[in-house]
C-alpha cells in the first residue's frame, strides 16, 4: 500500500515535470544492505542544498562576487538534484553555472532567483517523498519481522 502511494506520487511529480526518471534509477540501488538509502540521499541533499542556498545568497549579495564559489555551490545543487531526478532544479542550477562561468552578475542574479524557486519547490516535494520512503521502510521492516 505505502509502496503504491509512493510510486503514484513519483509518477505525479514526473507528469508535472518536476522530476525525471533518475529518482527511480537511484532507488534501484536500494537493497536489503541499504534499505534506507533514499532517505539518506534525500537527507544529504536537503542539508547540503540548504547550506549551498545560504552560501549562494551571501556570495551574490557581496560587493565583489566570487564566481568560483558560486559555480561550486551551483554544481553541488545540480549534482544532488540530478541524483534525485530534480530536472527543473538541475536546469536552473545549470543556468547559474553558465552565468557564473561567464562572470555575468546580472545573469547570475536572474538565474539564482530561478534556482531559489525550483530548489524550494523541489525541497517541499522531497520532504513528502522522505515521509513516504519512511512509511515503505517501516512497512517492509515489520513484514521482515
Amino acid at each position: 500500500m505505502a509502496r503504491q502511494r509512493l510510486q503514484n506520487y513519483i509518477d505525479n511529480l514526473k507528469n508535472e515535470g518536476i522530476m525525471d526518471g533518475e529518482y527511480e534509477e537511484t532507488r534501484r540501488s536500494q537493497n536489503s544492505n541499504f534499505p534506507n538509502l533514499m532517505m539518506n540521499v534525500i537527507d544529504n541533499f536537503l542539508n547540503d542544498g540548504d547550506n549551498c542556498m545560504r552560501e549562494l545568497a551571501d556570495l551574490l549579495s557581496a560587493r565583489s562576487v566570487n564566481y568560483t564559489k558560486v559555480t561550486t555551490a551551483a554544481h553541488l545543487i545540480k549534482g544532488g538534484g540530478s541524483s534525485l531526478g530534480g530536472c527543473r532544479v538541475v536546469a536552473a542550477a545549470r543556468a547559474l553555472i553558465t552565468a557564473s562561468l561567464n562572470r555575468d552578475k546580472q545573469s547570475c542574479e536572474t538565474s539564482y532567483e530561478r534556482v531559489v524557486n525550483e530548489y524550494y519547490h523541489f525541497r517541499d516535494k522531497l520532504r513528502t517523498l522522505h515521509q513516504m520512503e519512511r512509511a515503505v521502510f517501516n512497512q517492509e521492516s515489520r513484514r521482515r519481522g
